[in-house]
């Protein structure tokens, strides 16, 4: 994943690949999955917290005929809530070519045990 490519996704710029753009931090690791977030996309108001989250699949996760490798996603978290809420999406494959790029609002749903939104959570909220 050399390629670095920049899109724009709810008006922050996320980088595809291993996206040398942005300062990763890594979360956690589990099965295929390793979870990063970016600290310098963290912002708070009113009990929200957005940021930016990558997910790496090795091998690969199919994902309907695709198989993706990289995942970044803006996200909000209302901590008091233990909700979040996906501010949008773009997958990757193991080129670093976009497989879909989702600038679309998803609704609220419970953070859930395993998933990258608590592990997120854990890191950004008070």
């Amino acid at each position: 994943m050399r390629r670095l490519i920049v899109l724009g996704l709810s008006g922050l710029s996320l980088a595809a690949g291993a996206a040398q753009a942005q300062a990763w931090t890594p979360l956690t690791a589990t099965g295929p999955e390793t979870i990063f977030y970016d600290p310098a996309t963290v912002t708070r108001a009113n009990g929200v917290v957005t940021a930016v989250m990558r997910a790496e699949f090795n091998p690969p996760q199919a994902s309907g005929s695709v198989m993706v490798s990289a995942m970044v996603e803006k996200m909000s978290i209302n901590c008091a809530a233990n909700v979040y809420s996906d501010l949008g999406n773009i997958a990757y494959d193991a080129t670093g070519a976009v497989l879909w790029n989702n600038p679309a609002s998803g609704p609220a749903k419970p953070i859930t045990a395993g998933s990258g939104a608590i592990a997120i959570q854990a890191k950004v909220c008070p």
